[in-house]
């Protein structure tokens, strides 16, 4: 029973976004790797599908399995505490975007000289 009445509390603390978009790369290990960062990060769970097939930030191997190639319609779901942070930076790994400082490389600092 208190396990229940617990699950019941948690349920209140998180909202949920559920979004359809087309990805603009291939997902493999390292963007499934980030996924799952930034659901730790914003204490979210990410859930994607495309088709029959899905997989979770629970699980590396599920979200590699799915195989995402460029073109490929998919629907992110976000579970969690932080989810507007989380869909941003889910769309970003989705758009091919790369956020300043993972590259090393700094394109202002270019600009200036």
């Amino acid at each position: 029973m208190e396990k229940v009445n617990q699950n019941k509390n948690e349920k209140n603390d998180y909202n949920v976004i559920v979004f359809p978009r087309m990805a603009k790369r291939h997902i493999c290990f390292r963007e499934c790797a980030k996924l799952i960062e930034i659901a730790k990060e914003t204490e979210c769970l990410i859930h994607v599908s495309e088709g029959k097939k899905h997989g979770s930030t629970e699980s590396l191997i599920s979200l590699l399995r799915l195989k995402i190639r460029a073109g490929t319609s998919v629907t992110v779901t976000i579970r969690g505490k932080d989810t507007y942070t989380a869909f941003h930076r889910c769309t970003e790994v989705l758009d091919d975007k790369v956020a300043e400082g993972e590259t090393g490389e700094n394109p202002e600092a270019e600009k200036e000289e």
